[in-house]
């Protein structure tokens, strides 16, 4: 994980906090947001609807791998980040390919649901704490 913060912040091309000049960026990380607001993030046995934060915490394009963008966000229960997803776009002749990372980072239960009928559901609230304690 330390290694992942590591590469990203010392390889991948930065991405300034705005919106990119370039057109082609610019519609990317548009669609990179309008794919994410398209998510349902639910916690907890009430399914409660966690908080979208209004930009993403990190926004990056990784030209070597061949990601035109990527952008990391956050939901927030109760004050607390539930749920990370990260959206890259790579690039591909026939045009960009979508591609979704969801993690719980709840203490209850979380249930994710995106575009093309995917979906990811905890089975207890501890699976994210345990499955990297095995690492």
């Amino acid at each position: 994980m330390m290694f992942s913060v590591i590469y990203l912040l010392t390889f991948c091309t930065s991405l300034p906090g705005q919106e990119p000049e370039d057109a082609k960026l610019k519609k990317l990380a548009d669609d990179s947001r309008a794919r994410v607001e398209r998510i349902e993030v639910s916690v907890g046995e009430q399914a409660r609807k966690p908080k979208l934060l209004p930009d993403p915490l990190v926004k990056y394009a990784d030209p070597p791998r061949a990601i035109e963008v990527a952008t990391l966000w956050v939901w927030q229960d109760d004050g607390r980040p539930a749920a990370l997803v990260k959206v890259e776009a790579h690039r591909r002749p026939e045009g960009a390919k979508w591609l979704y990372c969801f993690t719980p980072i709840s203490t209850d239960p979380v249930e994710g649901k995106w575009p093309a009928d995917q979906q990811f559901k905890s089975r207890r609230p501890d699976c994210f704490q345990k499955q990297a304690l095995r690492r």
